[in-house]
């Protein structure tokens, strides 16, 4: 679809009273149809985690490898704007079509991967929810990253972007920090904690690699911020030092009450994790 049409109808259903119709039509047509062709399961990567937790940091980092073809969230690009752009060498593309046609449409690509990071959101955001697709994507053999991280850190850098949040954690959050630490236990896959990426990246790095078959000297230069690195690479995430560090009992005290009220909703599974 055009991304003209594609706005044309968004205005449509809020001037005729339609606006949430549309955007649970649109996000359940966005999350679940196309589906990955069988010839590219094999070769993709989906990344995914709350927002803050790290998600596009590891896109960012993987995306330098010259054997990964990384997307950055490229179903919430075609969501919200008609229309996805993405970085092929030092080139910029982009595509009008649902994501999952493009997905499809990259199999002929050299790559050995063709990856995307995207944010998790459980059943508790209603309309906007997209859980249902990761589940999917993992029922049909898409290898899959999550990025897990104190849900009290991910909480309080959310408050320092946005002051009024603070003293309101709502309840989807909790549900989303749950419900994914729950799949990932269950379903065993494979992820990564925030806290130990930044804190021994390099180890880190080997592992990932190891995983999918990667060089992972190609990869090393983002921990020093390499300037030589094509400038669509550095969207998102950006260099590792760059990375936001854990927070400290000095700052969570300073958000006691949201950090009390998240151990009491998530103190279970974050043990799982080893978060005390």
């Amino acid at each position: 679809m055009h991304p003209r049409i594609f706005s044309a109808i968004r205005r449509l259903a809020a001037e005729i009273g339609l606006q949430k119709t549309w955007e649970w039509a649109a996000n359940r047509y966005c999350w679940s149809a196309f589906p990955p062709a069988p010839e590219v399961r094999n070769r993709l990567l989906q990344i995914t985690g709350l927002t803050r937790s790290g998600k596009t940091l590891l896109g960012a980092i993987l995306g330098t490898h010259p054997e990964v073809l990384m997307l950055h969230e490229p179903y919430h690009q075609w969501l919200f704007r008609g229309f996805i752009e993405y970085a092929h060498g030092d080139v910029i593309h982009r595509w009008s079509g649902h994501p999952g046609r493009l997905l499809s449409v990259l199999a002929a690509s050299p790559a050995q991967w063709i990856a995307f990071e995207e944010p998790y959101r459980s059943r508790a955001h209603g309309r906007w929810a997209n859980q249902h697709f990761f589940e999917r994507n993992v029922q049909l053999g898409i290898r899959t990253f999550v990025m897990i991280r104190d849900p009290r850190d991910i909480w309080i850098e959310i408050v320092r972007r946005i002051p009024g949040k603070k003293g309101h954690v709502p309840d989807r959050f909790l549900d989303t920090w749950n419900s994914l630490a729950r799949w990932v236990l269950s379903e065993k896959i494979c992820y990564f904690r925030y806290e130990d990426l930044i804190e021994d990246l390099q180890n880190h790095l080997r592992q990932l690699c190891l995983t999918l078959s990667l060089a992972p000297a190609a990869i090393d230069a983002v921990h020093h911020g390499d300037p030589e690195l094509p400038e669509a690479f550095r969207w998102n995430g950006g260099a590792i030092d760059r990375a936001v560090p854990s927070c400290t009992h000095k700052e969570r005290s300073a958000f006691q009450a949201d950090c009390e009220r998240i151990v009491s909703a998530c103190g279970l599974l974050m043990s799982r994790f080893g978060y005390r």
